[in-house]
């Protein structure tokens, strides 16, 4: 049913189209991927571009309606609306359909890929709670845990926290999914399907990277790597293993080699990774900024600049936008960086530890949250409870949140898809 990722590829293929050099090539091969599902290319708002490359002779062959089934017909308009953009016709009729033949878990699946397209990254929150609360409720030791749709479904959860630019509550989300679905890690580190690619591997692991560097404070990144229960993780990502160490030994200089380097130029050729690269860079400089901020009273910006192998213009350009943002008692002359003395040294520490805890999350800014994260992870995967989504007395925040959505939750579509 799903057939998601060919949408992918037209965006994706727009998405590429100035450092293109094959452009005939590919075109005329993702309009035969398209004609062969009953869909054109005429169809789409980047029409303008690729049709010139199209070979005019081609007919696109319209599927005959009277000889395609209900399913089929009703696939078909979801997949022309969603091409053309039209996203809330094709959401709508995907709601109004149980999707006949592919269960609950596919229907998921398919609603959270089309909410992914269309940028409605809070709906698939509301899909994952759904999610969770139907697997709860099926048979105990019930195979359906160990579905790949399941873990399919629990990273498109997670990469729609990161998009949306969550990346706390989306490291904490991916830690409790590790949890509650042992195979996810075996399957977020296996090769593509490349019958079925939507989001590819290389980019989950890429957000999960990212995610993970920004999200977790300094001083917590040495606890996130002695955390025994995530080694598993941290060895299948090991340009993660490889940032923590250098953050951890403050080997700054190095590790912007890495994340200017080969980190950056994933993410820019990544059409989903693309659009959020330049926050997440500013986030990424500025926390580094800050720790400098922190341990000097003085400092010059072309010291940070040549100590960072940071373009100076940057550099100063970041400093200006911290002093400006948060109001500290920070001035710069020059090329210097320096404390004002108008304020006691107390309340300018405090100041700048504000930003700390701003710059490490835009959700859970206090450093209690971020405590509280690793001994979530600790106490999560200790936990020994009878059911698989079994859920400790002791919640979290977010969790409580989650609790009060499920019992608000429609059961409409969990009846569905166990009868379909």
């Amino acid at each position: 049913m799903d057939q998601f990722e060919v949408l992918v590829a037209v965006e994706r293929l727009f998405f590429a189209w100035d450092q293109l050099s094959n452009k005939e090539a590919l075109v005329e091969r993702l309009a035969a991927r398209l004609d062969r599902m009953g869909l054109s290319l005429s169809t789409s708002p980047h029409r303008s571009l690729f049709l010139p490359y199209l070979d005019t002779r081609k007919v696109h062959r319209l599927t005959d309606p009277d000889v395609i089934s209900p399913e089929h017909g009703l696939r078909l308009l979801i997949l022309e609306n969603a091409l053309a953009h039209n996203y809330s016709k094709a959401t709508s009729l995907l709601e109004s359909s149980t999707v006949g033949g592919v269960g609950y878990i596919e229907w998921c699946k398919c609603m959270m890929r089309l909410n992914i397209l269309a940028k409605s990254y809070g709906n698939n929150l509301e899909l994952d709670i759904g999610l969770r609360s139907y697997l709860r409720n099926a048979a105990s030791g019930s195979s359906l845990l160990l579905d790949d749709g399941v873990s399919d479904c629990r990273l498109l959860s997670f990469a729609s926290l990161f998009l949306q630019e969550d990346y706390f509550v989306a490291v904490h989300h991916m830690v409790r999914a590790m949890h509650e679905h042992s195979s996810l890690v075996e399957y977020l580190l296996r090769e593509d399907d490349e019958e079925d690619i939507f989001i590819i591997k290389q980019e989950y692991t890429l957000m999960l990277t990212i995610a993970v560097l920004v999200a977790i404070p300094l001083e917590n990144y040495q606890d996130f790597l002695l955390l025994e229960d995530l080694k598993p993780l941290l060895q299948g990502l090991p340009e993660l293993n490889t940032c923590l160490n250098l953050l951890v030994s403050t080997s700054f200089r190095s590790f912007f080699a890495r994340w200017l380097g080969p980190i950056q130029e994933l993410a820019n050729n990544s059409y989903f990774l693309a659009p959020v690269w330049h926050n997440v860079n500013s986030l990424m400089r500025s926390k580094i900024l800050v720790f400098y901020i922190k341990i000097s009273e003085r400092v010059t910006v072309s010291y940070l600049a040549r100590t960072l192998d940071i373009p100076y213009d940057i550099v100063m350009a970041d400093v200006s936008s911290l002093i400006q943002k948060f109001d500290i008692n920070i001035s710069i002359e020059e090329d210097l960086v320096y404390y004002r003395d108008d304020l006691p040294v107390g309340t300018l520490l405090s100041k700048v530890n504000q930003i700390q805890r701003e710059i490490d999350s835009k959700l859970l800014v206090m450093k209690q949250k971020n405590e509280a994260l690793r001994g979530f992870i600790e106490n999560m995967f200790k936990e020994q409870s009878a059911e698989p989504l079994g859920r400790s007395q002791d919640m979290d925040a977010f969790e409580l949140h989650e609790q009060s959505e499920d019992e608000e939750y429609e059961e409409e579509h969990l009846e569905e898809g166990e009868n379909v």
